[in-house]
């Protein structure tokens, strides 16, 4: 079915309406998140050039509660609002951690020891 939708969306490439249309069903199927609404030309080409675009999306999602919070749009009790920043926090913490243990490189003579 995958391929079926690679073929499709490459094939609709060729209308210019259906361009930005066909990038965003492949951004979708390269990085494989579910996204709530509509990607905008403007935040796809965001985070096609960000090198760090975890911390773009966490930037965009802090905002959003930022501005939320502060318009009143939501009425939140501060506990609960700092509890919502805190947990933002340490989901990050935990993918820095992850990622810091990604980069760090295996030491080659132990992994020809290994192998």
């Amino acid at each position: 079915a995958s391929a079926q939708a690679v073929s499709a969306s490459t094939e609709s490439l060729s209308s210019e309406g259906n361009r930005e249309r066909s990038e965003q069903e492949l951004w979708k199927m390269r990085n494989r998140i579910q996204v709530l609404g509509q990607i905008t030309p403007q935040e796809m080409q965001q985070i096609s050039n960000a090198q760090e675009a975890v911390n773009l999306v966490m930037m965009w999602i802090l905002l959003e509660i930022t501005n939320i919070s502060i318009t009143s749009k939501i009425l939140t009790e501060p506990p609960i609002l700092s509890r919502v920043y805190q947990e933002l926090s340490n989901g990050m913490l935990a993918y820095f951690r992850a990622m810091q243990i990604e980069c760090v490189p295996f030491p080659f003579p132990f992994a020809q020891v290994v192998n």
